[in-house]
């Protein structure tokens, strides 16, 4: 079981106040770290029945991704790709996906690229974030 302050902490998940603050922005965001992970549709696959995890853990583990990914999908621009990097798994994850959300009544689709990284001193734990290009990239470095 997790326990607040040894091995679980609210500000893993950014809060509705933090979200509203990027939406009065007049652009939307190229990049997003976080802890938490989207609940993308091939992470949710590779989650499975959650790797043994007490089910009370993966109960809240899933309802704090659907979150977590309803607030950023809320900043997020349609008409471009955003990379997202988070952690949290303890595996290294790379997807591009298209998700949605309700925009003035309509679905509109997201175009999303979620790498998560390693637990640390694995390979895929560390990465380099270049942002000197029109797009984001994230390289890998060798543990």
């Amino acid at each position: 079981m997790r326990t607040p302050g040894e091995s679980w902490w609210a500000a893993e998940l950014p809060t509705d106040e933090q979200a509203k603050g990027l939406v009065t922005l007049p652009i939307s965001p190229d990049v997003v770290l976080a802890h938490e992970a989207l609940a993308t549709p091939g992470l949710i696959s590779r989650l499975g029945d959650g790797f043994g995890w007490d089910p009370k853990d993966l109960a809240y583990a899933r309802l704090a991704q659907r979150e977590h990914t309803s607030r950023v999908l809320s900043v997020l621009d349609p008409t471009k790709e955003t990379l997202l990097v988070s952690g949290h798994y303890h595996f290294r994850h790379s997807e591009r996906a298209a998700l949605e959300r309700l925009s003035d009544g309509e679905v509109v689709s997201l175009p999303v690229r979620q790498e998560i990284l390693d637990r640390e001193r694995t390979p895929g734990s560390l990465a380099v974030l270049d942002l000197t290009g029109e797009t984001p990239r994230l390289e890998d470095v060798p543990a």
